[in-house]
This record gives C-alpha cells, sequence and structure tokens, in this order.
C-alpha cells in the first residue's frame, strides 16, 4: 500500500484521530471517576447532616409521643427508637466509608473521624438507657406508674369500704397528678403530708388491726412506688437541666458541632480535588486541540483541494439542472479522488437516462389517472369494459381483454369482454378449478404468464381457457379486483405472443385494475340504491294504505266508545253500581248505590262486601256458590238482602260480571243492582160475625 494512495492517507488520518478519540475518552473517563469520588463525598456530608438532625427529631418524637403511648409499654415496640437505632446505625456507617476515601485521607481528620463515631456509641448508649426507664417508669396501666395506680385503687375501695374520709384520698391523687404534669420535688413532700393525714383517718376510723396493717400496708407500697416513679423521673431528668436527656442533649450538641466542623473540613477538601480535576482536565484538552488542528491541517492540505474541484463541478452540474453539455470534472489522479471523479461522471450519465425514464413514467401515470377518472365515472359494465380496452391497447398488447364480475348468488364469475373488436360473453364457476381466473379470485393474488405451456402449471392442473378464441393465447395476466378488502371480480388481458408483458406491463394492469375495481363496486351500489329507492317506493305506499285502513278503524273505535260511553253512563245513572277486588272489597260505587244503602263513598271503599248483609248471608250456601263461580269467571245474577246505614232491610236483585285482564286472571267483580220493591201488605178490617 503506496502513502501516495487517499485509502493510506485516510487510514493514517483515522488512526491518528482515532488515538486523539481514545486519549480524549481516556481523559474524559478519568475525570468523571475523579467527579464522582467528589459527589460521593459531598453526597455523604449532606446525609451525614440529614442523618444527625433526624437522629435528634426521632430522639424528641420518641419523648414527645411514646411516653404516653400504652402500645409502647405493653408491646415494648416503638417506631421511633427502631428507626432511631437504624439511622445511628447508618451514621456511623457513614464515617467508616469516609475512612475509605483516600483522597481525604489525613491524620486530622481520621481522630475526628473516631471521635465524632465514639460520640455516636455514647448517644446511643445513652439513648437507650432513657428508653430503659421510661418503659420501667411506665403510664396508665403499665409500669410503676401502673402498679401505683392499682394500689391507689384498692386504697378508694377501702375507703369507700370503711367510711374514710375521700377528701384526703383525693389530695394524695391531686398531689400525684399535679407531680407527673409539672416534674416539681416539692409534689413529692405534698404527698408525703397527705399520705400522713390519711393514715392519721385509718388510725381513727379502721378498728380492726388485720385490716388497719393491710389497708397502711398499700398505703406504704403506694408512697414507695410515687417516691421510685419521683427518682426514675430526675434521673431522666429535663434537656436543659440534669438527667439523661441532659446528658444526650450534650452528646448530640457535641455531636453536631462536631459533624459541621468536619463536613466543612470535607467540603473544602471536596473543592480543592475538583479544582485539580479542572485544570488537568483544561490542560489535557489543550494538548488535545493542538494535535485536532495539525492533523486536520494535514488533511485539508493533502485532500481537500481535488474534493473542493470535485465538489465545484458536482454544484455547477445540479445549479444547471443536469444539462447535457455540462460535466463533471476530470480529475487524473490515480488515487480514490480520480476513480470517484470517473464514477460520479457515470452516475450522471445515469441520472440523465433515469430521469427520461422518470419523465416517461409521469407522464403514463398523468395518462392513467385520467383514464381513471374516465372509468369511475360509468355505471354500466359494458361501458366500463369499452373504456379500459380502448385505452389499455395502446399501452400494452391485450387483443384480448375481459371483466369478470362476481355473482355471489350462482357463486360464479360473469365475464363480459373484447376479443378485436368483438363483444364476448361468458362465464367461470367458482368450482372450476381448471380455470385460471378463479384461481385468481380465490387467492387473491395475481396471475403473469408469459408462456402458457411452460407457467401455468404453476397455478392450477390441467388449465383450460374459455371457447370462442381464433387461437389459444401464450401470455396473460389475471388481477383479482378488490374494493375494501372484498374481491369483487376479475381482470385479464391476453396475448398471442409469448413474453409479451414486462413488470412494467404488470404495473399498468394493477393500476387499471384498481380503477376498475372502483368502477365496478360503484356499479353495484348504485344498482342496490335503485331496488332500495323501488322497495322504498313501495313500501311507502303501503303505508299510506296502511294508514288510511287505520284511520277508517280509528274512526269506527271511537264511534264504538262513544256509544260504550253513553251506554255506561246510562247504565250507572238507572243502576246501582258497585266494584269488588276478588277479596270482596269494594274498589268503587256509584250514587245510586250508595243513595240506595245510605252511606258516603267514604265510608265504604275498602271495606269488605259482607259489611252490608246481615250476619247469616255470608254463612249461607247460596252465598258460598255465588262467589265460588264469580272466583271462576262465571257472571251470576241473585237476590240478596242488604242492611242499610240505618238498619233498614232492603233487597237488591244483582248481577255480578267478573272482569278477567289479559292473562284470563280475575282482575275485579262489577255488580249491577235494582231495588226489589216489595208489595205493601195493607192491613184489612176486621170483620166481626154476630150471631143472631
Amino acid at each position: 500500500m503506496q502513502l501516495q494512495s487517499i485509502k493510506s492517507k485516510l487510514l493514517l488520518s483515522f488512526a491518528g484521530f482515532v488515538l486523539l478519540v481514545a486519549s480524549i475518552i481516556a481523559t474524559f473517563l478519568w475525570s468523571q471517576y475523579r467527579n464522582q469520588r467528589i459527589t460521593k463525598v459531598t453526597q455523604a456530608v449532606a446525609d451525614i447532616n440529614l442523618l444527625a438532625k433526624d437522629i435528634h427529631l426521632l430522639e424528641k418524637d420518641f419523648f414527645h409521643f411514646d411516653v404516653t403511648n400504652p402500645v409502647f409499654f405493653k408491646t415494648g415496640k416503638s417506631q421511633f427508637v427502631d428507626a432511631h437505632l437504624t439511622d445511628v446505625n447508618k451514621l456511623k456507617q457513614k464515617f467508616q466509608d469516609l475512612h475509605q476515601i483516600k483522597e481525604i485521607q489525613s491524620t486530622l481528620l481520621n481522630k475526628e473521624i473516631d471521635e465524632i463515631i465514639g460520640l455516636i456509641d455514647a448517644s446511643e448508649k445513652a439513648f437507650e438507657e432513657a428508653v430503659k426507664k421510661v418503659r420501667k417508669k411506665g403510664f396508665e396501666d403499665y409500669g410503676l406508674i401502673g402498679d401505683m395506680r392499682q394500689h391507689i385503687h384498692q386504697i378508694e375501695a377501702a375507703t369507700q369500704r370503711y367510711n374514710l374520709d375521700f377528701a384526703k384520698l383525693l389530695m394524695i391523687r391531686r398531689h400525684e397528678k399535679d407531680f407527673l404534669l409539672r416534674k416539681d420535688t416539692v409534689y413529692q413532700q405534698k404527698v408525703k403530708g397527705a399520705v400522713k393525714e390519711f393514715r392519721e383517718d385509718i388510725a381513727t376510723k379502721i378498728f380492726n388491726p388485720l385490716t388497719k396493717d393491710s389497708v397502711n400496708q398499700l398505703l406504704t407500697r403506694y408512697e414507695q412506688l410515687f417516691n421510685e416513679v419521683v427518682m426514675l423521673d430526675q434521673e431522666l431528668g429535663q434537656e436543659s437541666k440534669q438527667g439523661h436527656k441532659h446528658e444526650l442533649a450534650g452528646i448530640m450538641k457535641k455531636l453536631s458541632d462536631n459533624i459541621q466542623k468536619i463536613s466543612q473540613e470535607l467540603v473544602t477538601v471536596s473543592a480543592r480535588m475538583a479544582g485539580k480535576i479542572r485544570m488537568s482536565l483544561l490542560s489535557i484538552t489543550l494538548v488535545f486541540l493542538v494535535f485536532i488542528i495539525i492533523l486536520m491541517y494535514v488533511i485539508i492540505a493533502r485532500l481537500g483541494r481535488p474534493i473542493q474541484q470535485l465538489s465545484q463541478s458536482i454544484n455547477w452540474v445540479i445549479a444547471h439542472n443536469f444539462e447535457e453539455d455540462i460535466e463533471i470534472a476530470a480529475i487524473n489522479s490515480k488515487d480514490e479522488i480520480g476513480k470517484l471523479s470517473h464514477d460520479f461522471q457515470l452516475m450522471l450519465d445515469k441520472v440523465r437516462e433515469r430521469t427520461d425514464e422518470v419523465t416517461r413514467q409521469y407522464e403514463n401515470i398523468r395518462l392513467l389517472t385520467d383514464i381513471g377518472k374516465e372509468i369511475t365515472s360509468n355505471l354500466l359494465i359494458e361501458q366500463i369494459v369499452e373504456v379500459v380496452h380502448s385505452n389499455i391497447n395502446p399501452l400494452l398488447d391485450a387483443p384480448i381483454l375481459s371483466i369478470g364480475v362476481f355473482d355471489e348468488a350462482a357463486q360464479k364469475l360473469d365475464f363480459i369482454g373484447k376479443h378485436e373488436a368483438k363483444i364476448v360473453l361468458g362465464y367461470d364457476s367458482l368450482d372450476d378449478d381448471t380455470k385460471l381466473s378463479v384461481w385468481c379470485f380465490q387467492n387473491k393474488e395475481v396471475v403473469f404468464i408469459n408462456d402458457f405451456t411452460e407457467e401455468a402449471s404453476r397455478y392450477v392442473n390441467g388449465v383450460s381457457l374459455s371457447e370462442g378464441y381464433d387461437k389459444e393465447p401464450e401470455s396473460a395476466i389475471y388481477i383479482p379486483l378488490i374494493v375494501k378488502e372484498q374481491v369483487v371480480g376479475v381482470i385479464t388481458a391476453k396475448s398471442y405472443r409469448k413474453n409479451a408483458y414486462t413488470d412494467y406491463h404488470l404495473n399498468i394492469m394493477q393500476n387499471f385494475a384498481v380503477y376498475t375495481a372502483i368502477a365496478l363496486y360503484n356499479a353495484r351500489v348504485y344498482l342496490h340504491i335503485e331496488r332500495q329507492n323501488q322497495h322504498l317506493k313501495m313500501s311507502e305506499e303501503r303505508i299510506r294504505q296502511t294508514a288510511e285502513e287505520l284511520k277508517t278503524a280509528n274512526e269506527e273505535l271511537e264511534n264504538k266508545r262513544t256509544e260504550l260511553i253513553g251506554q255506561v253512563s246510562a247504565t250507572k245513572r238507572t243502576l246501582a253500581v258497585a266494584e269488588f277486588d276478588p277479596q270482596g272489597n269494594i274498589i268503587e260505587a256509584n250514587t245510586l248505590f250508595l243513595n240506595e244503602l245510605g252511606y258516603e263513598r267514604a265510608d265504604l271503599l275498602g271495606k269488605h262486601y259482607t259489611v252490608l248483609l246481615n250476619e247469616t248471608t255470608p254463612k249461607s250456601e247460596k252465598y258460598t256458590q255465588l262467589w265460588a263461580k264469580l272466583l271462576q269467571g262465571t257472571p251470576q245474577k241473585s237476590r240478596l238482602e242488604y242492611c242499610t246505614r240505618f238498619n233498614k232491610t232492603i233487597t237488591l236483585n244483582s248481577t255480578y260480571t267478573p272482569v278477567l285482564d289479559h292473562n284470563q286472571q280475575l282482575k275485579k267483580i262489577i255488580k249491577l243492582s235494582t231495588v226489589v220493591e216489595l208489595p205493601t201488605i195493607t192491613p184489612q178490617p176486621t170483620v166481626s160475625f154476630v150471631k143472631h
């Protein structure tokens, strides 16, 4: 490989560039590593400060919440204590991790870290001791306070039993509660004095020595427990005074100060490390920049000039729209740029050839678009075939052109086509698997044949062609006509020549197939719409006739309804009418019925029918049979005696008519009645026969 070749020059330049890039990457990785170490220190400082604050807050939360939390005293579990232990371990681990970072190691820093870890251990030990004493002290029913409350409750029971002075006992409880609230030891002396007074009351009111000794022992134990609570409370102390809380607060204050001090030192160390890294990175970047400038100069000086000449030549060709008299500048060097110049000239020649071909194809597409508009504007199959045939012949050799339309009812393809100048009709059954048109339709794929003898067997076995041709075709194209994923037919072109068709001709046929499929679909839709319009007209006529018949029937029904209303009204004016539900309750009664019996309408509605009868009638066989037949839906006639509101007996001659619903279930019973006028019996004068 000669050094003068563009390949060797590029390889050498590329090797130098790769070396520079690798060096830059290594430098970047080194700076990233160093920055990560700095970030680790910075993050550790932030975490340490946050953990120290969390630990202090957890201690405060424990003394604020859990000292009065019965669950803590019952189970011994505290979320604040657990979280405190976890955070303390994390804090110690953070400081131990700082020991592992070599960049910040120093004797002074290590000593300070060890001191902080010691303070953390002391803080944890003090907090654990405080937790133990808090739990020992207790709350409510737990710990020493729980025992103390249990003894005082027993003393209260003895006070009630032996009629001791309850006010003195209450004074003891009051001083106890004051101490628990205010933490002042003065209340310890007050409790002691109140206990002494209560003992005197015991001595004067309890005479049984055993009982007196028992109550005094309870009081003594209560006082001991109270003193232990006072002692524990003093040992726990306050943060600002004495005790474990004061000790813990002092440790945390010193720990916070030491952490703040070491944090400032670590920040200073991190800033110093970051400054060193920036200076190193800047120095290395400047060195790399010098090398890149030198490398770029070499590449431009040795390679840029011929490449620039070639580029200007290409831009000149493009600016003049690839005109025939414009050529690519010839580079006579034997390196790759010279070969590239020659290749660009060959490419220019190919582009010009391809441009001419694209121009021809554009003209064909424009022509196909116009033809497509003409095809889709027709709605009759004969016109579609004529338009396709007349326009496709100038573009390809197709003496035989046919379009097969799918007949779903007959499961066949109905063909209409042109053979030379003649109209040819025919059909192919979809059951005939020897037809290429059937294979194309069912598989929704193109059949492309340039030699029937050799290629037809790829699609069907024992191919059979339609009759009526002067001679057998040698080449054929079958294309399925598909609209909205539905095959509506097949279009086929045939030639008597072998190898009559190319991919270009297939593309033309596929374009014609798209427009033909749309035209066939539109024709089917048009035919369907025409049939729907005829059906609609027939339906409208039937609807009009039905409407007239309904109008006549409605008029007749209205007349009958008017007549029926009149009959019902006349009936209610002349007859006493009442209605009952199937259980015999009165649900309606007209004025005549109410007047005959002397009742108001509100008096009877909802009442049982038997309120109008005497006591014997409902128990009679006649009455029982009457309602049995009515419940079976059988109309009945009956004459019964009724009691009016004024205890007058009248006789009603009634017709009972059961009313059934659409399910033949008894809905109600209508009763039509007339008053039976009994003949008035006129008293006859007494005839005395005088015996003569």
